[in-house]
């Protein structure tokens, strides 16, 4: 078994015109060509025909030169892009995995001459450079020491493993997402399917700027609304919030009246499943039962009015007028749903979370389900009957 190797970092005394060397340019890895000494440090020729001066720290220097033959800017470049592309080829059908699993045990730093010696047999510019690209992207098995890499232990490799599965389907889903946004902007009348819920929660957090959103589901909100825009061709101007709110609009998730503050502060608009169950069934006790009759009284037989319109659903007050032998006796009713409400039940438990109903220009949020109302009102019609 091969064990790790000295290896030494570029100098310049291996470093000389004609030298091939990679570098790093905003993750990215670029291949180059040394032409010359510029004091400390070097001008290079990239694969992209770009000329800058790189200094010494910055520049990995490969098992080859460049071939003598090749004498031109022009297929300098078309030299280096070739071997970038081939080298990026044999990345892509290697294993690291593979030589992990070989040296997994060994908590010990390889040289990339040593690795690619290991798996290949050879230090050839080829496999040197596909070794150091795929090490490069890697996240998972190795842990790198500038240019030189440490096996990650099998538990750290295992757990890394899983958070890559998660990432991967996390970017299915959403190139899912995106599709079904395309295919609504074919079909306007069409609906949104239930898949990519999460995904439009996530846009909107970003549009009302959700201040308990974390710092890491800020950044991934703010990519996938790049990635939208990016292959649904979009140019929307703006901050990103201000681009989220128009994407939602054009899926009809949002219209000109949203109110953000809802999403802002998380106000729970509708009721689950369960809680109008729980609704739908409650019981309205007869007056018999109240605890605390000795000060109610049941005025049900009284003619009551409200002073709503038509539309109205949450008619929690009224109004009655009686003649009495020295005047008239007006009385004020207000409703106390709670005394229908089993104590810690769901609805009990969500109406001290909502704590009030919210009223706006476009409808209101009940703090608890219109079922509620209907219940009321049959007892009440059982009760006169």
């Amino acid at each position: 078994m091969a064990k790790g190797s000295t290896f030494s970092l570029p100098t310049e005394s291996n470093i000389s015109s004609g030298t091939l060397i990679t570098y790093e340019q905003q993750s990215q890895v670029m291949l180059a060509v040394v032409l010359n000494a510029n004091g400390k440090k070097y001008g290079v020729l990239n694969e992209k025909g770009g000329e800058l001066d790189l200094p010494l720290d910055r520049i990995y220097t490969l098992p080859a030169t460049l071939p003598k033959e090749v004498t031109t800017k022009s297929s300098q470049t078309e030299y280096l892009a070739k071997l970038h592309e081939d080298a990026n080829k044999e990345a892509d059908n290697l294993s690291l995995e593979d030589i992990w699993s070989f040296i997994s045990t060994e908590s010990k730093e390889y040289s990339i001459k040593d690795l690619t010696d290991l798996y290949y047999g050879d230090n050839s510019l080829l496999h040197h450079l596909a070794i150091r690209i795929s090490l490069l992207r890697d996240t998972v098995f190795f842990k790198r020491k500038k240019d030189s890499f440490v096996p990650r232990p099998e538990e750290i490799v295992s757990e890394l493993k899983r958070a890559e599965e998660a990432k991967i389907r996390k970017q299915h889903h959403q190139e899912e997402t995106i599709s079904a946004f395309l295919s609504f902007f074919n079909k306007p009348d069409s609906v949104l399917p239930e898949s990519v819920e999460n995904d439009v929660q996530l846009l909107k957090n970003l549009a009302a700027s959700t201040d308990d959103m974390e710092l890491g589901r800020t950044n991934e909100a703010k990519q996938f609304l790049a990635n939208c825009l990016e292959k649904l061709k979009l140019d929307f101007q703006g901050t990103k919030e201000e681009q989220a709110f128009k994407l939602l609009k054009k899926l009809s998730v949002f219209d000109k009246n949203t109110n953000l503050s809802l999403i802002r502060y998380s106000v729970k608009e509708n009721f689950s499943d369960e809680e109008i169950a729980e609704a739908t069934n409650l019981k309205h006790p007869p007056f018999s039962e109240f605890s605390d009759k000795e000060i109610r009284k049941d005025l049900r037989e009284l003619y009551t009015v409200t002073i709503d319109d038509a539309n109205t659903q949450d008619m929690d007050d009224a109004l009655s007028i009686e003649k009495v032998p020295n005047g008239y006796v007006l009385g004020v009713h207000i409703s106390d749903v709670a005394s229908i409400l089993p104590v810690d039940s769901l609805l009990d438990k969500e109406a001290c979370r909502r704590s009030t109903s919210f009223y706006f220009p476009t409808g209101a949020i009940p703090m608890l389900p219109y079922e509620i109302n209907r219940v009321v009102w049959l007892q009440e019609k059982i009760d006169r009957v």
